[in-house]
């Protein structure tokens, strides 16, 4: 695969997760309240789902064989991708798939590096539950598969409860957890945590930090993982608000609130692998939900069916991109085989007389017994080797296994041979 195949995928891949980001951001308004954030959250499987069906093998070959030929000498078969300008493209395709994965490369090394520091700094500090603390978190936590030693772990660092780490997530507590909140909100906040931790949300928020810093050039990757992160926050709440009957949504909203009202001012940047109870920017949405839980008409049949729909939408739509890619690769595909004789046109005196060079593309049929058919001239640079270069393609035998081979083609290359230019 060459880079400019590279880069040719690389601009499938954009429309694709642009346009499926849009139909998931339009499928998600409309149908929240019909559905539900866990389905609106479960939509989101649609953008790797379609990236990945942009991905189906499409028989990338080289470009047609090209045939060189110069003044006094006998042609030489290669490829058409040696010809010259094809040079400047490539090395044009080179550059822009540098920038891009400098780019990449960059977004990566700062979301790994802010996870690590976290690491090193907040929860390698973190202190253990004492024996007091372990039996007052083991009943918040009651009816998950949390422990209080295990995975929890009090910290300064921080003022609002998270959960943190991809191989082996903690749930991190600020130092008053117990004292601050009372034992209805410790709940709330430990049955959030722990429902993060269960549905793996820090893994796919991290694989979200990677998807966008593939794509860190295309705007509708960041929008697309702010609206991931705040449709994952909502499913979350919506489950605990599942798990336990004495948690309604007042309790809910009220412990969310408070959480913030303590947060103001003092928050921090987290990284990518991490689950604050509070976003500011996501509280709006989230009590819009809890406010509207006691009308949600939430069906598992209308779920299914909006994710079927969208589901398909986006794999037609990663489909749709290389279609034409694969329709042009078909064609290409015939450009491996080569003649078993093959006639080298003869150089045009009076282009080489005017040191004239250029080339022609050559379309042309393959018969049953192997002789070519419908030779035509798709374009040449300089009309003069228009003649030659066909004249010279209608005397060439192919094997029997390309008989029935149609829109072929080649390239024939006219150069003046080095001691001809210098005379």
């Amino acid at each position: 695969m060459t880079s400019a195949d590279l880069l040719s995928w690389l601009g499938e891949a954009s429309l694709v997760l642009g346009v499926v980001v849009l139909v998931v951001l339009a499928a998600g308004r409309i149908a929240r309240l019909r559905v539900g954030a866990g389905w609106i959250y479960a939509l989101w499987l649609a953008v790797p789902a379609a990236l990945a069906a942009s991905l189906t093998p499409n028989g990338l070959v080289d470009a047609p064989f090209s045939l060189t030929v110069s003044a006094g000498t006998s042609g030489a078969f290669g490829r058409a991708a040696d010809a010259p300008g094809a040079g400047a493209a490539s090395a044009f395709a080179g550059t822009v798939l540098a920038i891009w994965l400098a780019g990449a490369a960059a977004f990566l090394f700062c979301a790994w590096r802010a996870q690590r520091r976290f690491a090193r700094g907040v929860i390698a500090a973190a202190r253990i539950p004492d024996a007091a603390e372990a039996d007052a978190l083991a009943r918040a936590a009651a009816g998950t598969a949390l422990d209080p030693r295990r995975d929890f772990r009090f910290t300064g660092a921080l003022d609002g409860p998270l959960a943190s780490g991809l191989a082996r997530p903690v749930v991190l507590l600020p130092e008053d957890f117990l004292t601050r909140y009372g034992a209805d909100e410790r709940r709330v906040m430990t049955l959030h945590e722990a429902e993060h931790v269960r549905a793996r949300h820090l893994q796919h928020r991290a694989a979200a930090a990677v998807l966008r810093s593939l794509f860190w050039f295309h705007p509708l990757a960041w929008l697309g993982e702010r609206a991931f992160v705040a449709d994952q926050e909502q499913a979350c709440d919506r489950a605990v608000l599942g798990r336990d009957a004495a948690i309604g949504p007042q309790l809910y909203a009220r412990t969310l609130l408070k959480a913030a009202e303590d947060m103001t001012g003092g928050g921090r940047r987290m990284p990518a692998a991490s689950t604050p109870l509070i976003a500011i920017n996501h509280l709006k949405g989230r009590t819009a939900m809890l406010t509207n839980h006691a009308c949600l008409k939430e069906t598992r049949a209308a779920g299914l069916s909006m994710i079927g729909a969208v589901a398909a939408a986006a794999l037609l739509t990663g489909l749709a991109a290389v279609a034409p890619a694969n329709a042009q690769d078909a064609g290409d595909a015939a450009s491996n085989l080569r003649p078993v004789t093959a006639v080298p046109p003869a150089y045009p005196a009076e282009a080489a007389e005017a040191d004239l060079e250029g080339e022609c593309i050559v379309g042309f049929d393959i018969q049953a017994d192997g002789a070519t058919g419908n030779v035509r001239a798709l374009g040449c640079t300089q009309d003069i080797f228009e003649t030659a270069a066909v004249q010279a393609v209608e005397q060439w035998r192919y094997g029997a296994d390309a008989a029935g081979t149609t829109d072929e083609r080649v390239m024939i290359r006219f150069q003046l041979a080095p001691d001809s230019e210098a005379g």
